[in-house]
Order: C-alpha cells, then sequence, then structure tokens
C-alpha cells in the first residue's frame, strides 16, 4: 500500500524559500508574483545541476511546465503550481514509479489521502499538507480524551483507513465495505481517494508524472557538445596566433630589408 496526500509539498515550498541555496526570504502565504516563481524554479533546477547547461535545460522545461496558463500571473495559481512541482517531484512521480515497479510482481494499492482536518494548524491554502495522514492511520480522531473534538467526517476517514489496513493485513485486499478497491498497475494506474466520500480514480495528473519520470530523466542526460567547443576556442586561437604571425614578419621584412 502506498500513500500521498493532495497537497505534499505545500509546507515545504514555503520553506524552501529560507534555506540557504535559495535565500529567496519572502512570504508565500499571500501568493507568488511572477518574478518569485521564476526565481524559485530557477534556484530550484540549479540546486540539483551543477553544469550550467542542463541546469538552463531545466529551468525552461519546468517553468514551461508548471506556468498557470492562462493565468500566468495569478498570484495564487502560481503558489499553486509551485506546490505541485515540489509534490511531483518529491512525492507522487516516486511513489508512482516504485508502485509500477512493484505492481510487477505483487499486488500494489495507491490512495490519495484528500481530507483536511477540522483541527488543521496549518494556512488554509496549505491544503492536506505532507504528514497529515498519520493522525487518521493510528485512529487520534477516534480517541475520546483528545483535547480538540474531531467531527464525526474525521472520525469516519479514520475509521475507513484503519479498517483498509486491517483488511491488507489480513488478506491483501484493503477494500472496505462497498468501496471495492482496485489494484494499481501500469496500464491501469487505479487509486483510491480518500475523504469523506472514499471513491475510485485512475490516472494521478498523467501528464505531470510522465514529465518526471520518463521526459525530466531524459533532459537531465543531454550531452552537450564541449568538445566542439573547446575545439572551436582553440581553432580561433590559432587564426589570432598565425594573424599575429604574420603581421610581426610584415614588420621585420620592412624594417631589415
Amino acid at each position: 500500500m502506498i500513500s500521498v496526500n493532495s497537497n505534499e509539498g505545500a509546507g515545504s515550498v514555503g520553506i524552501m524559500t529560507n534555506l540557504s541555496y535559495m535565500r529567496i526570504m519572502e512570504s508565500v502565504d499571500n501568493g507568488v508574483s511572477r518574478s518569485f516563481f521564476k526565481r524559485f524554479v530557477t534556484k530550484y533546477a540549479y540546486a540539483r545541476h551543477s553544469r550550467k547547461e542542463t541546469a538552463d535545460l531545466i529551468v525552461d522545461a519546468l517553468e514551461f511546465m508548471y506556468t498557470p496558463w492562462p493565468d500566468n500571473n495569478d498570484k495564487y495559481a502560481l503558489r499553486t503550481q509551485l506546490v505541485n512541482l515540489a509534490s511531483d517531484n518529491g512525492y507522487f512521480a516516486p511513489s508512482h514509479a516504485v508502485a509500477d515497479i512493484h505492481s510487477q510482481v505483487a499486488p500494489v494499492y495507491l490512495y490519495e489521502f484528500a481530507h483536511r482536518s477540522r483541527f488543521s494548524f496549518t494556512a488554509e491554502w496549505m491544503g492536506v499538507d505532507h504528514g497529515v495522514n498519520a493522525a487518521y492511520d493510528f485512529g487520534q480522531p477516534l480517541v475520546p480524551i483528545w483535547p480538540f473534538q474531531h467531527s464525526e467526517a474525521d472520525n469516519n476517514v479514520s475509521m475507513f483507513i484503519m479498517t483498509g489496513y486491517a483488511n491488507f493485513a489480513r488478506s491483501g485486499d484493503p477494500s472496505v465495505s462497498d468501496v471495492a478497491w482496485e489494484r494499481f498497475n501500469s496500464s491501469h494506474r487505479a487509486y483510491l481517494r480518500l475523504d469523506t466520500n472514499p471513491k475510485m480514480a485512475a490516472s494521478f495528473n498523467p501528464r505531470r508524472m510522465s514529465f518526471w519520470n520518463e521526459y525530466y530523466p531524459k533532459l537531465a542526460q543531454v550531452k552537450f557538445d564541449t568538445e566542439k567547443e573547446v575545439v572551436s576556442g582553440a581553432r580561433a586561437g590559432i587564426t589570432m596566433a598565425t594573424s599575429f604571425q604574420a603581421v610581426l614578419v610584415f614588420i621585420l621584412a620592412k624594417f631589415l630589408i
């Protein structure tokens, strides 16, 4: 069983702006500007690729992929896309890559935890951030002495996922009551979307998953013809040296004859 939360990268977007390799030092709580978006994407790419040519290539690809067309100046849409970028690269794409591999040899069940708790301690825009599912996996909303009173919906979501794990441990099938949990495979990427109304879905953001798992690795391995650049530079140096020698011979000949 593999799980991801709907907005995995929300918290990390704000944190990364203050890290030493980013140093943007601006709050994202009220959205982000177009220039912020550009700086974030650029620093994100350069932090992962030491070669300038490769980093520039990745910057262009990320900017095109995650610009919220046609709302490319909408500060909230731009922030959402940065969250998607961090979520895809750090959580969603790796989870799907692993699910693809394991599904070739064993049953795999994937789910998206999409329920925001009644008592969330993060900003509303962060949605269902990384780690918030853990309390539901272990039944925290059902604890009667818990200081924060959870809603009935919170209780139901927690009971559902705990029942799913228990069923998976007993029989290998996490299906719960009338929700038949389909297996994930590479041709039909089925997954359960878990909220107050759990239901099956398929192909989680396929374009974004394909970008990171198929296209991005090819970009990162692009070979640049550095030898040609070096040779061209050397030829230029030889040409200049030859010209200098010709001028020197002309001057010596003129004054010595």
